[in-house]
């Protein structure tokens, strides 16, 4: 009888046991979601369209801004979003650093240092990728609706 119920139960601890091997946290040190915008405007007005899109989006109080340059329209701004994970079916929270660099005509957004208070797990690696997509699609047309904005 015993032999049976390590028969029995030696599979199911095997597929457990791998199962949650697709569950470690893996390094996202090398994961950076990059985009260039084309946009009108001069480098002055991206970059304050880029600036009035962080606080709207993040707000201003809770997350200072790291750097910023109006010179070199450059701002760099660490964050957090919370999203809706399939993978965990809740809302999951994602810290990151923003940097945009606004040049003429174009805008350079770049997502870095992606990290979860307990990990990126293999299974919602994707998850979090398209997540943060979403935040750069809302930042491209945040600041080509304003660039389009003639009042």
């Amino acid at each position: 009888m015993k032999k049976r119920i390590h028969l029995v139960f030696s599979p199911v601890i095997f597929f457990l046991i791998i199962g949650c091997v697709g569950l470690g946290a893996i390094s996202t040190e090398g994961l950076n979601i990059q985009r260039v915008i084309a946009v009108q405007g001069s480098q002055t007005e991206i970059y304050d369209s880029s600036m009035v899109w962080l606080v709207e989006i993040f707000g201003s109080v809770e997350q200072p801004l790291e750097y910023r340059n109006r010179e070199t329209g450059e701002v760099i701004r660490k964050v957090s979003f919370t999203y809706h994970s399939d993978v965990w079916n809740a809302p999951q929270t994602v810290y990151f650093t923003i940097y945009i660099q606004a040049r003429d005509n174009r805008s350079r957004i770049t997502i870095t240092k992606i990290s979860k208070r307990d990990g990126v797990y293999k299974s919602e690696y994707e998850d979090v990728k398209n997540a943060l997509a979403l935040v750069i699609d809302d930042y491209e047309a945040y600041i080509i609706a304003r660039s389009l904005d003639e009042w």
